[in-house]
């Protein structure tokens, strides 16, 4: 089961003093459903373009079955607002998704093991890239996760869109996976759509079960509550951050070399009913 969390911001810019922005929640709320697809996520944003016009920012991150939707409305402070499209846009997550009565759930994150390596690329601009990358892959005999998935599309007269994705490489193959072996894959896939490669980089793998286990004894968290949203290790310092997703918190966790938890920090967002 896919848990959808939306929200949706008034976003207010002075554009004659400093642009300042001030940002307004007008809407919150907490969906679940079977089905969750990228071309969901462009519907959306279609409709709300169709409405709007411009001034529109919609990002997105997604984590194992969980999946959070922010969407900014912009507008000048000296104009005026359309009240109207908190409204379009509750039409349109409630005829695709269902309201979720309790916060009776869990995640379902992906396992990450020693037996493989990480990825991250980031600003990718072409959607196909991913399910590319997966195939290509998987044909050469190695299993390619996604762990974390975020998306940014952006429009105020001109617009953008981005992604960046960590993805977990596991090995079925002899002598396991090496950055050697991987990396002519991703350039590859990548060359497919553009010679302007991102931003590309690798970080430590580690047993995911574990660390969900020594963070659950630390803050009384149970496991089946946690999921891992992202990684990043320090290749300087070796040490690697890794971040939680809770109901109720994010934590902040920093492991060494030999994964022994260094130090953490609990953040609680129990206001995103998350």
């Amino acid at each position: 089961m896919n848990i959808i969390s939306v929200e949706v911001f008034y976003r207010f810019i002075d554009f004659g003093h400093n642009f300042e922005v001030h940002d307004n929640l007008d809407f919150k709320g907490l969906y679940e459903s079977e089905e969750y697809t990228h071309e969901m996520e462009s519907d959306l944003y279609r409709t709300i373009m169709m409405k709007k016009g411009d001034g529109v920012s919609m990002d997105i991150d997604s984590t194992g079955n969980l999946h959070t939707i922010k969407i900014f409305l912009i507008f000048s402070t000296d104009g005026e607002a359309d009240w109207s499209l908190v409204g379009l846009i509750r039409g349109w997550i409630d005829s695709h998704f269902r309201n979720k009565q309790n916060e009776d759930y869990s995640f379902a994150g992906v396992e990450i093991t020693e037996e493989g390596l990480i990825v991250e690329l980031q600003d990718v601009v072409f959607r196909e890239l991913t399910p590319n990358l997966i195939n290509e892959l998987n044909e050469n005999g190695m299993k390619c996760d996604i762990v974390g998935h975020k998306k940014r599309s952006y429009d105020n007269g001109s617009g953008d869109y981005r992604e960046a994705i960590l993805f977990f490489v596991a090995s079925s193959i002899a002598g396991g996976v090496t950055w050697d072996i991987i990396k002519p894959l991703f350039l590859k896939v990548y060359r497919k759509f553009t010679d302007e490669i991102g931003p590309m980089e690798r970080h430590k793998s580690f047993n995911s079960a574990r660390l969900i286990d020594s963070i659950s004894e630390l803050t009384g968290e149970n496991q089946l509550n946690s999921i891992i949203t992202d990684v990043n290790t320090n290749v300087e310092t070796g040490l690697t951050r890794v971040i939680l997703q809770t109901r109720n918190s994010r934590i902040y966790v920093t492991c060494d070399d030999n994964e022994n938890i260094t130090n953490y920090r609990v953040e609680e967002i129990t206001q995103t009913r998350i």
